[in-house]
C-alpha cells in the first residue's frame, strides 16, 4: 500500500508547473521521462533534471518532485526541507487529502531516524562518497563535496561507507554503523600520494584518522668498517708468511748441521748459515706484523660506531698482496672506493 501511494504522489507530481521558462520546462519534462523509465525510475537524474529546472524557474511545484528524487536517494535532510517548503506555499486545495497524508507521514518518518554527520578534511576542497546498502540488498549512493574543509549532511540510519578523494592525495574510507537519530562526525587527513601509501580507517565510532609513519625502518647492528677487513687480511697474510719463512730457516739449519758434518764444503755451509738467519729473521717479523695486524683489527671491530644505515650500502672493495724480497718483507693494500 505505502507504494501505491508514492505512485499517486508521483503521479500527481509529474504536471507540469504554469509560469516557467522554455529551458525549465525542458528539464522538468526530462525529470519526469527518468521517473517514468519502463525499466525503473532514475531517481539520481530525475533529481539533476529537477534542480536545473528549478533553479531556472523557482516554483513550488517543482519542489514537490525534488523532495520525492531525494527521498528515494536518502538525501534525507533535503527531503525534509524540501516537503516543508512546498507544504508551506503550496496552496492547499491543490495538494489532494491522500497526497498530504503520505508526505506528513514521510516527514515524521525521516525526522525520527535522521543521522546528523559531520566531515572535516584535509585539503579542504575534497569529494566526498557515501554508500549504504539497504536492505533490500541494493547500493544507495550520493556524492557530495566540502566547503572549507567541512561539510554537514543527513543521512539514512544503516551502515554507510564513506570514501572521500582529492586530487593528488590517496584515498581514505570510513565504515561506520549509523543508528537511528544519533549524531556522527569523522575528521579525514589525507596523504599526498607521493609522501605515502594509502590509509583506510574502518572503526564503529567515529575517531580521527591514524597519522601514518613514513620514517623507513634502518638496521641497528654495529657496522664492520673497512679498516676490519684489510687487518683481517694482513693478520692472515703475514701469520702465512712467518710459517712459511720458518719452515724455510729450519730447513736452512738442517743444511748447515749436515754440511758441518763433512766439513768439506765449508762455503756452502756459511751460505746455508747465512740463509737461516735471514729466513729467521723473516719469521721473525711476519710474526711481530701478524700480531700488530690482529691487535689493529680488534681495535677497529670493538671501536666502530653503531651503523644506522640500510643494509644495501656499498661495501669498500680491497685487493691485499704480500711482499716478499732477500732483505725485506711486507705488504701491499690497494683499495677501491
Amino acid at each position: 500500500m505505502p507504494c501505491l501511494l508514492v505512485w499517486l504522489i508521483a503521479s500527481t507530481a509529474f504536471a507540469i508547473p504554469p509560469k516557467v521558462t522554455d529551458r525549465a520546462r525542458e528539464h522538468f519534462k526530462a525529470g519526469v521521462a527518468y521517473m517514468e523509465e519502463p525499466t525503473g525510475a532514475k531517481y539520481e537524474e530525475a533529481y539533476r533534471e529537477f534542480h536545473t529546472a528549478y533553479a531556472d524557474s523557482p516554483s513550488y511545484k517543482i519542489l514537490n518532485n525534488i523532495a520525492l528524487c531525494a527521498l528515494f536517494l536518502e538525501r534525507d535532510v533535503e527531503a525534509i526541507e524540501s516537503y516543508e517548503a512546498y507544504l508551506a506555499v503550496a496552496p492547499k486545495e491543490e495538494i489532494p487529502a491522500q497526497k498530504r497524508t503520505q508526505i506528513d507521514s514521510d516527514l515524521k518518518r525521516l525526522k525520527a531516524g535522521l543521522v546528523k554527520l559531520s566531515i572535516k578534511t584535509v585539503p579542504a576542497t575534497a569529494n566526498v562518497v557515501d554508500e549504504r546498502d539497504t536492505s533490500q540488498g541494493k547500493s544507495v549512493v550520493n556524492r557530495y563535496t566540502t566547503n572549507n574543509g567541512e561539510l554537514a549532511l543527513g543521512i539514512h540510519p544503516g551502515n554507510h561507507s564513506i570514501t572521500v578523494k582529492a586530487e593528488g592525495y590517496a584515498p581514505q574510507t570510513w565504515e561506520f554503523e549509523a543508528a537511528p537519530a544519533s549524531t556522527q562526525s569523522h575528521e579525514f587527513t589525507l596523504v599526498a600520494n607521493n609522501a605515502a601509501p594509502t590509509v583506510s580507517a574502518t572503526v564503529a565510532d567515529p575517531s580521527p584518522a591514524p597519522k601514518v609513519v613514513t620514517e623507513q625502518p634502518t638496521s641497528s647492528k654495529r657496522g664492520t668498517p673497512a679498516g676490519v677487513y684489510v687487518g683481517a687480511v694482513a693478520t692472515g697474510v703475514f701469520a702465512a708468511a712467518a710459517t712459511a719463512t720458518g719452515l724455510l730457516a729450519l730447513h736452512k739449519k738442517s743444511d748447515v748441521v749436515d754440511l758441518n758434518k763433512t766439513g768439506t764444503h765449508p762455503g756452502q755451509a756459511q751460505t746455508a748459515s747465512d740463509s737461516a738467519k735471514r729466513f729467521a729473521l723473516f719469521c721473525d717479523i711476519s710474526i711481530g706484523a701478524a700480531a700488530i695486524a690482529g691487535a689493529a683489527t680488534a681495535y677497529f671491530y670493538f671501536t666502530s660506531p653503531r651503523d644506522s644505515k640500510p643494509a644495501s650500502t656499498a661495501q669498500s672493495r680491497w685487493q691485499v698482496t704480500p711482499v716478499l724480497g732477500t732483505s725485506q718483507a711486507g705488504l701491499g693494500i690497494v683499495g677501491n672506493f
